[in-house]
Protein backbone atom coordinates (compact mmCIF):
# COMPACT_ATOMS: atom_id res chain seq x y z
CA UNK A 1 0.00 0.00 0.00
CA UNK A 2 3.21 2.41 0.93
CA UNK A 3 4.27 1.93 -2.48
CA UNK A 4 1.35 2.01 -4.14
CA UNK A 5 1.17 5.74 -2.79
CA UNK A 6 4.66 6.76 -3.33
CA UNK A 7 4.18 5.85 -6.94
CA UNK A 8 1.44 7.63 -7.19
CA UNK A 9 2.41 10.75 -5.62
CA UNK A 10 5.99 10.58 -6.96
CA UNK A 11 7.80 10.22 -3.57
CA UNK A 12 11.14 8.78 -4.21
CA UNK A 13 11.34 5.02 -2.57
CA UNK A 14 14.69 6.27 -0.48
CA UNK A 15 12.04 8.09 1.74
CA UNK A 16 9.93 5.25 2.51
CA UNK A 17 10.16 3.62 5.41
CA UNK A 18 8.76 0.05 6.60
CA UNK A 19 9.35 -1.31 10.15
CA UNK A 20 8.12 -3.51 12.74
CA UNK A 21 4.91 -1.88 15.24
CA UNK A 22 2.78 -4.63 15.89
CA UNK A 23 -0.83 -4.12 14.71
CA UNK A 24 -3.06 -2.71 17.60
CA UNK A 25 -4.20 -0.04 17.60
CA UNK A 26 -2.93 1.22 21.17
CA UNK A 27 0.76 1.19 21.71
CA UNK A 28 2.70 1.62 25.28
CA UNK A 29 4.93 4.65 25.78
CA UNK A 30 8.03 2.32 25.65
CA UNK A 31 7.04 0.28 22.74
CA UNK A 32 6.40 3.94 20.96
CA UNK A 33 9.63 4.98 21.24
CA UNK A 34 11.33 1.76 20.69
CA UNK A 35 9.52 0.63 17.89
CA UNK A 36 8.08 4.12 16.60
CA UNK A 37 9.52 7.13 17.02
CA UNK A 38 13.25 5.99 17.40
CA UNK A 39 13.31 4.16 14.31
CA UNK A 40 11.68 7.02 12.28
CA UNK A 41 14.00 9.63 13.86
CA UNK A 42 16.99 7.38 12.93
CA UNK A 43 15.45 7.02 9.61
CA UNK A 44 15.24 10.52 8.69
CA UNK A 45 19.13 11.29 10.57
CA UNK A 46 20.71 8.28 8.42
CA UNK A 47 19.33 9.22 5.22
CA UNK A 48 19.61 13.39 5.58
CA UNK A 49 16.33 14.31 5.20
CA UNK A 50 16.35 17.72 7.66
CA UNK A 51 14.09 18.83 4.98
CA UNK A 52 11.39 16.70 5.28
CA UNK A 53 8.42 18.53 6.58
CA UNK A 54 6.00 15.75 6.40
CA UNK A 55 5.71 12.15 7.53
CA UNK A 56 2.68 10.09 6.21
CA UNK A 57 1.78 7.02 8.36
CA UNK A 58 0.07 3.81 6.33
CA UNK A 59 -2.54 1.69 7.42
CA UNK A 60 -1.89 -0.56 10.37
CA UNK A 61 0.22 1.68 12.13
CA UNK A 62 -1.00 2.28 16.01
CA UNK A 63 -3.59 5.29 16.26
CA UNK A 64 -2.89 5.99 19.99
CA UNK A 65 -0.04 6.16 22.68
CA UNK A 66 -1.15 5.48 25.93
CA UNK A 67 0.02 6.77 29.42
CA UNK A 68 3.34 6.03 30.94
CA UNK A 69 3.60 3.60 33.71
CA UNK A 70 4.26 5.02 37.22
CA UNK A 71 7.35 3.70 38.57
CA UNK A 72 8.87 3.41 41.98
CA UNK A 73 11.14 6.94 41.30
CA UNK A 74 8.25 8.36 39.77
CA UNK A 75 6.67 7.54 43.52
CA UNK A 76 9.24 8.41 45.57
CA UNK A 77 9.63 11.45 43.66
CA UNK A 78 5.75 12.70 43.98
CA UNK A 79 5.98 11.98 47.68
CA UNK A 80 9.21 14.21 48.27
CA UNK A 81 7.01 17.19 46.23
CA UNK A 82 4.07 16.72 48.19
CA UNK A 83 6.45 17.17 51.46
CA UNK A 84 7.55 20.19 50.09
CA UNK A 85 4.34 21.62 49.09
CA UNK A 86 3.42 21.14 52.90
CA UNK A 87 6.43 22.65 54.15
CA UNK A 88 5.59 25.58 52.06
CA UNK A 89 1.94 25.60 53.33
CA UNK A 90 3.43 26.03 56.57
CA UNK A 91 5.83 28.43 55.87
CA UNK A 92 3.42 30.54 54.69
CA UNK A 93 1.03 30.52 57.35
CA UNK A 94 3.76 31.53 59.39
CA UNK A 95 4.46 34.36 56.76
CA UNK A 96 0.76 35.37 57.10
CA UNK A 97 0.20 35.30 61.01
CA UNK A 98 4.16 37.97 60.91
CA UNK A 99 1.56 39.89 58.72
CA UNK A 100 -1.25 40.34 61.37
CA UNK A 101 1.27 41.53 63.40
CA UNK A 102 1.64 44.79 61.02
CA UNK A 103 -2.09 45.51 60.57
CA UNK A 104 -4.09 47.69 62.54
CA UNK A 105 -5.46 46.94 66.35
CA UNK A 106 -8.00 44.38 65.22
CA UNK A 107 -5.70 41.15 63.31
CA UNK A 108 -7.45 39.02 61.50
CA UNK A 109 -7.74 35.53 62.26
CA UNK A 110 -4.70 33.02 62.33
CA UNK A 111 -4.24 31.24 58.76
CA UNK A 112 -5.84 27.98 58.85
CA UNK A 113 -4.28 24.98 60.01
CA UNK A 114 -2.09 23.03 57.59
CA UNK A 115 -3.55 19.45 56.97
CA UNK A 116 -0.72 17.35 55.37
CA UNK A 117 -3.70 14.28 54.34
CA UNK A 118 -5.77 16.98 52.95
CA UNK A 119 -6.36 18.28 49.58
CA UNK A 120 -3.03 20.56 49.42
CA UNK A 121 -3.98 22.70 46.23
CA UNK A 122 -7.15 23.61 47.71
CA UNK A 123 -5.34 24.48 50.62
CA UNK A 124 -3.19 26.64 49.08
CA UNK A 125 -6.21 28.81 47.50
CA UNK A 126 -7.22 28.63 51.16
CA UNK A 127 -4.16 30.29 52.29
CA UNK A 128 -3.47 32.62 49.13
CA UNK A 129 -7.05 33.95 49.93
CA UNK A 130 -6.57 34.91 53.61
CA UNK A 131 -2.99 35.86 52.81
CA UNK A 132 -4.58 38.28 50.70
CA UNK A 133 -6.95 39.44 53.24
CA UNK A 134 -4.11 39.88 55.86
CA UNK A 135 -2.15 41.59 53.46
CA UNK A 136 -4.72 44.27 52.48
CA UNK A 137 -5.86 44.89 56.33
CA UNK A 138 -2.01 45.73 57.01
CA UNK A 139 -1.70 47.70 53.62
CA UNK A 140 -3.63 50.26 55.34
CA UNK A 141 -1.87 51.23 57.91
CA UNK A 142 1.71 51.17 55.69
CA UNK A 143 -0.22 53.72 53.80
CA UNK A 144 -0.46 56.11 56.58
CA UNK A 145 2.54 55.65 57.96
CA UNK A 146 5.14 54.82 55.03
CA UNK A 147 6.79 58.15 55.27
CA UNK A 148 7.40 58.40 58.99
CA UNK A 149 7.97 54.42 59.56
CA UNK A 150 9.75 53.24 56.15
CA UNK A 151 10.97 49.90 58.56
CA UNK A 152 7.28 49.27 58.22
CA UNK A 153 7.01 49.48 54.96
CA UNK A 154 10.21 47.47 54.20
CA UNK A 155 8.82 44.38 56.49
CA UNK A 156 5.16 44.33 54.88
CA UNK A 157 6.98 44.56 51.24
CA UNK A 158 9.67 41.51 51.89
CA UNK A 159 6.85 39.81 53.90
CA UNK A 160 4.02 40.10 50.40
CA UNK A 161 7.84 38.86 48.32
CA UNK A 162 8.20 35.51 50.75
CA UNK A 163 4.37 34.60 50.54
CA UNK A 164 3.57 35.76 47.14
CA UNK A 165 5.93 37.03 45.32
CA UNK A 166 6.79 40.06 42.98
CA UNK A 167 3.75 41.80 41.73
CA UNK A 168 1.16 43.53 44.00
CA UNK A 169 -2.37 43.32 42.98
CA UNK A 170 -4.19 47.03 42.63
CA UNK A 171 -6.34 46.21 44.98
CA UNK A 172 -3.72 46.86 47.22
CA UNK A 173 -3.25 50.53 46.81
CA UNK A 174 0.40 50.24 47.93
CA UNK A 175 2.87 50.86 45.52
CA UNK A 176 6.68 48.68 45.35
CA UNK A 177 9.41 50.61 47.04
CA UNK A 178 11.24 53.04 45.44
CA UNK A 179 13.97 52.34 45.17
CA UNK A 180 13.87 48.66 44.93
CA UNK A 181 14.12 46.35 47.62
CA UNK A 182 17.91 44.76 47.78
CA UNK A 183 15.93 41.42 46.20
CA UNK A 184 15.76 43.01 42.12
CA UNK A 185 12.94 40.80 40.64
CA UNK A 186 14.84 37.47 38.86
CA UNK A 187 14.05 36.59 35.57
CA UNK A 188 13.51 32.97 35.40
CA UNK A 189 11.05 32.73 32.91
CA UNK A 190 12.80 31.06 30.41
CA UNK A 191 14.53 28.32 32.42
CA UNK A 192 11.25 27.22 33.77
CA UNK A 193 9.69 27.02 30.24
CA UNK A 194 12.90 24.73 29.43
CA UNK A 195 12.42 22.70 32.66
CA UNK A 196 9.17 21.98 31.95
CA UNK A 197 9.36 20.50 28.90
CA UNK A 198 12.39 18.24 29.60
CA UNK A 199 11.49 14.76 31.60
CA UNK A 200 10.86 15.05 35.25
CA UNK A 201 13.79 14.31 37.51
CA UNK A 202 14.95 14.93 41.15
CA UNK A 203 16.59 17.64 40.26
CA UNK A 204 14.62 19.32 37.70
CA UNK A 205 11.60 19.46 40.32
CA UNK A 206 13.87 20.58 43.02
CA UNK A 207 14.95 23.31 41.02
CA UNK A 208 11.72 24.24 39.63
CA UNK A 209 10.23 24.76 43.31
CA UNK A 210 13.05 26.98 43.67
CA UNK A 211 12.34 29.20 40.62
CA UNK A 212 8.93 29.22 41.81
CA UNK A 213 9.72 30.21 45.21
CA UNK A 214 11.61 33.38 43.63
CA UNK A 215 9.23 34.40 41.46
CA UNK A 216 5.81 33.41 43.28
CA UNK A 217 6.85 32.88 46.66
CA UNK A 218 6.02 29.96 49.08
CA UNK A 219 2.54 30.01 47.52
CA UNK A 220 4.00 30.02 43.79
CA UNK A 221 5.49 26.80 44.80
CA UNK A 222 2.92 24.69 46.54
CA UNK A 223 1.07 25.55 42.96
CA UNK A 224 3.86 24.92 41.17
CA UNK A 225 4.53 21.32 43.23
CA UNK A 226 0.62 20.44 42.33
CA UNK A 227 1.47 20.55 38.89
CA UNK A 228 4.35 18.25 39.22
CA UNK A 229 2.62 15.79 40.86
CA UNK A 230 0.14 15.67 38.29
CA UNK A 231 2.77 14.96 35.95
CA UNK A 232 3.61 11.89 38.26
CA UNK A 233 0.89 10.56 38.39
CA UNK A 234 -0.39 9.65 35.02
CA UNK A 235 -3.89 9.70 33.51
CA UNK A 236 -6.12 10.07 30.05
CA UNK A 237 -4.41 13.19 29.49
CA UNK A 238 -0.68 11.75 29.38
CA UNK A 239 -2.47 10.09 26.19
CA UNK A 240 -1.62 11.16 22.11
CA UNK A 241 -2.49 10.16 19.38
CA UNK A 242 0.22 8.42 17.88
CA UNK A 243 0.68 11.26 15.11
CA UNK A 244 0.42 14.10 17.20
CA UNK A 245 2.86 12.42 19.35
CA UNK A 246 5.58 12.44 15.95
CA UNK A 247 4.88 15.86 15.29
CA UNK A 248 7.60 16.56 18.17
CA UNK A 249 9.96 14.36 16.76
CA UNK A 250 12.60 16.14 16.38
CA UNK A 251 12.43 18.52 19.51
CA UNK A 252 14.03 17.98 22.63
CA UNK A 253 13.29 15.44 24.80
CA UNK A 254 10.06 16.46 26.70
CA UNK A 255 7.36 15.64 29.40
CA UNK A 256 4.26 13.75 28.44
CA UNK A 257 1.55 15.26 30.28
CA UNK A 258 -1.08 16.54 27.70
CA UNK A 259 -1.16 19.32 24.54
CA UNK A 260 1.63 21.50 23.37
CA UNK A 261 1.08 24.77 21.54
CA UNK A 262 1.15 24.04 17.48
CA UNK A 263 4.54 26.01 16.52
CA UNK A 264 3.09 25.62 12.86
CA UNK A 265 -0.47 27.40 13.77
CA UNK A 266 -0.81 30.71 11.19
CA UNK A 267 -0.89 33.21 14.60
CA UNK A 268 2.34 31.51 16.06
CA UNK A 269 3.91 30.58 12.71
CA UNK A 270 7.47 32.90 12.42
CA UNK A 271 6.99 34.53 16.13
CA UNK A 272 10.40 33.63 17.91
CA UNK A 273 12.35 30.43 17.46
CA UNK A 274 10.36 26.90 17.78
CA UNK A 275 11.60 23.82 17.97
CA UNK A 276 11.29 21.72 13.97
CA UNK A 277 7.89 20.39 13.68
CA UNK A 278 6.67 17.63 11.28
CA UNK A 279 3.25 17.51 10.21
CA UNK A 280 2.00 13.81 10.45
CA UNK A 281 -0.85 12.44 8.47
CA UNK A 282 -2.49 9.06 7.81
CA UNK A 283 -3.70 7.05 5.08
CA UNK A 284 -6.16 4.77 7.25
CA UNK A 285 -9.26 3.47 7.11
CA UNK A 286 -10.90 0.23 8.49
CA UNK A 287 -10.03 -1.45 5.66
CA UNK A 288 -7.16 -1.80 3.14
CA UNK A 289 -9.62 -0.96 0.00
CA UNK A 290 -10.60 1.91 1.37
CA UNK A 291 -7.46 3.52 1.67
CA UNK A 292 -6.41 2.46 -1.65
CA UNK A 293 -9.48 4.18 -2.92
CA UNK A 294 -8.87 7.27 -1.19
CA UNK A 295 -5.41 7.73 -2.79
CA UNK A 296 -6.79 7.21 -6.09
CA UNK A 297 -10.42 9.51 -5.81
CA UNK A 298 -7.74 12.08 -4.24
CA UNK A 299 -5.08 11.82 -7.48
CA UNK A 300 -8.81 12.23 -9.68
CA UNK A 301 -10.39 14.73 -7.85
CA UNK A 302 -7.27 16.47 -7.94
CA UNK A 303 -6.90 17.19 -11.61
CA UNK A 304 -10.58 17.35 -12.15
CA UNK A 305 -11.45 19.49 -9.12
CA UNK A 306 -13.91 18.88 -6.52
CA UNK A 307 -17.84 19.28 -6.91
CA UNK A 308 -20.92 19.07 -4.95
CA UNK A 309 -22.63 20.82 -1.97
CA UNK A 310 -20.96 22.41 1.16
CA UNK A 311 -23.23 20.77 4.54
CA UNK A 312 -22.56 22.93 7.73
CA UNK A 313 -24.66 21.30 10.86
CA UNK A 314 -24.64 24.03 13.53
CA UNK A 315 -26.93 23.75 16.64
CA UNK A 316 -27.84 27.91 17.43
CA UNK A 317 -25.89 28.29 20.49
CA UNK A 318 -25.41 31.62 21.58
CA UNK A 319 -21.97 33.31 21.77
CA UNK A 320 -21.79 33.19 25.26
CA UNK A 321 -22.23 29.86 25.18
CA UNK A 322 -18.49 29.19 26.27
CA UNK A 323 -16.10 26.84 24.12
CA UNK A 324 -19.46 25.36 22.17
CA UNK A 325 -20.98 28.90 21.47
CA UNK A 326 -17.55 29.86 20.07
CA UNK A 327 -17.29 26.56 17.37
CA UNK A 328 -21.27 26.87 16.67
CA UNK A 329 -20.68 30.24 15.69
CA UNK A 330 -17.33 29.81 13.61
CA UNK A 331 -19.37 27.33 11.64
CA UNK A 332 -22.11 30.09 10.79
CA UNK A 333 -18.95 32.11 9.49
CA UNK A 334 -17.92 29.70 7.69
CA UNK A 335 -21.28 29.08 5.71
CA UNK A 336 -21.19 32.88 5.66
CA UNK A 337 -17.54 33.19 3.81
CA UNK A 338 -18.63 30.47 1.32
CA UNK A 339 -21.69 32.04 0.10
CA UNK A 340 -20.27 35.38 -0.13
CA UNK A 341 -16.53 34.13 -1.79
CA UNK A 342 -17.80 30.81 -3.98
CA UNK A 343 -20.21 29.80 -6.41
CA UNK A 344 -20.59 26.66 -4.09
CA UNK A 345 -24.12 25.72 -2.91
CA UNK A 346 -24.12 26.35 1.14
CA UNK A 347 -27.01 24.00 3.22
CA UNK A 348 -26.55 25.33 6.80
CA UNK A 349 -29.03 24.21 9.47
CA UNK A 350 -29.06 26.32 12.79
CA UNK A 351 -30.73 24.41 14.40
CA UNK A 352 -30.30 21.65 17.32
CA UNK A 353 -30.94 18.55 15.45
CA UNK A 354 -28.53 16.76 13.20
CA UNK A 355 -29.25 16.45 9.27
CA UNK A 356 -31.24 13.45 9.28
CA UNK A 357 -31.15 9.97 6.78
CA UNK A 358 -31.04 11.00 2.82
CA UNK A 359 -30.82 14.67 4.13
CA UNK A 360 -27.46 15.83 2.02
CA UNK A 361 -27.19 14.37 -1.67
CA UNK A 362 -23.50 15.33 -3.18
CA UNK A 363 -21.99 15.79 0.10
CA UNK A 364 -18.52 17.44 -0.86
CA UNK A 365 -17.75 19.01 2.56
CA UNK A 366 -19.21 18.45 5.70
CA UNK A 367 -18.49 20.34 9.30
CA UNK A 368 -20.87 19.88 12.18
CA UNK A 369 -21.55 18.42 16.08
CA UNK A 370 -22.55 16.69 18.17
CA UNK A 371 -23.75 13.37 17.99
CA UNK A 372 -21.01 11.33 20.22
CA UNK A 373 -20.22 7.82 18.66
CA UNK A 374 -23.69 7.73 16.54
CA UNK A 375 -22.72 8.31 13.34
CA UNK A 376 -25.80 9.60 11.33
CA UNK A 377 -25.80 8.34 7.56
CA UNK A 378 -27.16 11.62 6.44
CA UNK A 379 -24.88 11.75 3.38
CA UNK A 380 -24.59 10.49 -0.25
CA UNK A 381 -20.47 11.92 -0.47
CA UNK A 382 -18.74 12.13 -3.71
CA UNK A 383 -15.07 11.55 -4.41
CA UNK A 384 -12.86 13.10 -2.93
CA UNK A 385 -15.14 14.30 -0.10
CA UNK A 386 -13.70 16.14 2.70
CA UNK A 387 -15.62 16.58 6.41
CA UNK A 388 -15.55 16.30 10.07
CA UNK A 389 -17.82 15.74 12.83
CA UNK A 390 -16.56 17.33 16.41
CA UNK A 391 -17.19 15.47 19.18
CA UNK A 392 -14.60 13.45 21.64
CA UNK A 393 -13.84 10.37 20.84
CA UNK A 394 -14.74 9.45 17.14
CA UNK A 395 -11.11 8.35 16.19
CA UNK A 396 -11.16 5.97 19.52
CA UNK A 397 -10.63 3.02 16.51
CA UNK A 398 -11.03 2.67 13.19
CA UNK A 399 -10.98 -1.01 12.88
CA UNK A 400 -13.34 -1.86 15.13
CA UNK A 401 -16.29 -3.86 13.36
CA UNK A 402 -19.26 -2.34 13.36
CA UNK A 403 -18.29 0.75 14.84
CA UNK A 404 -20.11 4.09 14.69
CA UNK A 405 -18.13 6.37 15.36
CA UNK A 406 -17.42 9.00 12.94
CA UNK A 407 -14.07 9.21 11.69
CA UNK A 408 -14.58 5.28 10.34
CA UNK A 409 -17.95 5.63 8.99
CA UNK A 410 -17.24 8.63 7.24
CA UNK A 411 -14.30 7.15 5.08
CA UNK A 412 -16.37 3.60 4.92
CA UNK A 413 -19.10 6.21 3.22
CA UNK A 414 -16.55 7.26 0.96
CA UNK A 415 -14.92 10.75 2.49
CA UNK A 416 -11.53 11.03 1.03
CA UNK A 417 -10.03 13.04 4.60
CA UNK A 418 -11.51 13.32 7.80
CA UNK A 419 -10.11 13.86 11.54
CA UNK A 420 -11.06 12.96 14.87
CA UNK A 421 -9.47 12.62 18.01
CA UNK A 422 -8.22 9.27 19.95
CA UNK A 423 -9.84 10.21 22.69
CA UNK A 424 -11.42 13.73 25.27
CA UNK A 425 -9.37 16.14 23.21
CA UNK A 426 -12.12 18.87 24.38
CA UNK A 427 -13.46 21.44 21.34
CA UNK A 428 -10.74 23.50 21.80
CA UNK A 429 -8.27 20.88 20.13
CA UNK A 430 -10.34 20.79 16.50
CA UNK A 431 -9.28 23.60 14.25
CA UNK A 432 -11.55 26.25 13.76
CA UNK A 433 -14.44 25.53 10.80
CA UNK A 434 -14.09 28.54 8.83
CA UNK A 435 -9.88 28.55 8.58
CA UNK A 436 -9.46 25.06 8.22
CA UNK A 437 -11.86 24.85 5.15
CA UNK A 438 -11.39 28.20 4.44
CA UNK A 439 -7.70 27.34 3.59
CA UNK A 440 -8.39 24.39 1.74
CA UNK A 441 -11.07 26.22 -0.54
CA UNK A 442 -7.96 28.50 -1.75
CA UNK A 443 -6.59 24.98 -3.43
CA UNK A 444 -3.04 25.92 -3.25
CA UNK A 445 -1.91 24.20 0.00
CA UNK A 446 -2.35 20.34 0.46
CA UNK A 447 -4.26 18.95 3.12
CA UNK A 448 -1.82 18.58 5.86
CA UNK A 449 -0.65 22.09 5.84
CA UNK A 450 -4.15 23.43 6.15
CA UNK A 451 -4.54 21.57 8.73
CA UNK A 452 -1.36 22.05 11.16
CA UNK A 453 -2.10 25.42 9.87
CA UNK A 454 -5.09 25.66 12.17
CA UNK A 455 -4.64 23.36 14.71
CA UNK A 456 -3.92 24.60 18.05
CA UNK A 457 -2.22 21.76 19.64
CA UNK A 458 0.35 19.19 19.11
CA UNK A 459 1.68 16.14 21.61
CA UNK A 460 -2.35 15.72 21.95
CA UNK A 461 -5.40 13.44 20.90
CA UNK A 462 -6.02 14.66 16.90
CA UNK A 463 -5.55 12.64 14.23
CA UNK A 464 -5.50 13.71 10.57
CA UNK A 465 -6.46 11.24 7.96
Amino acid sequence: MARHYIAARGIPESQLLITGMGRDEEIKRGAYDRLIAGPIKQFLIENDLRRVRCIALMHGVPLRVLEPPVTLDMRRLRVWVEKQQIANLRRAAAIVARVDALAAENPLPQPPPVNPSGDLDAQRGEMAEHARRAFAAAAGRITAQADSDPALYAAWWDRWIEAMGFGLPREMNVAEPSPPPDRARPDNARRVGQLMLEPLTPGSAEELLRLADQDHGALGAVRVGGILTKRLQPDWTHQASVDSELCTLLWPPLTTDGSKPNPLHHRRRGRGRSPPTLMVCRLDAPDETIVREMIDASLRVESEGLRGKVYIDARGRPPADGGYGLYDGDLRKLALFLRRETSLTVVLDDQEPLFQPGACPDAAVYCGWYSLAQYIDAFDFVPGAVAYHVASSEAVSLRRPGSTMWCPALLEDGVAATLGPVAEPYVSAFPLASEFFGLLMIGELTLADCYYLTAPNVSWMMTLI
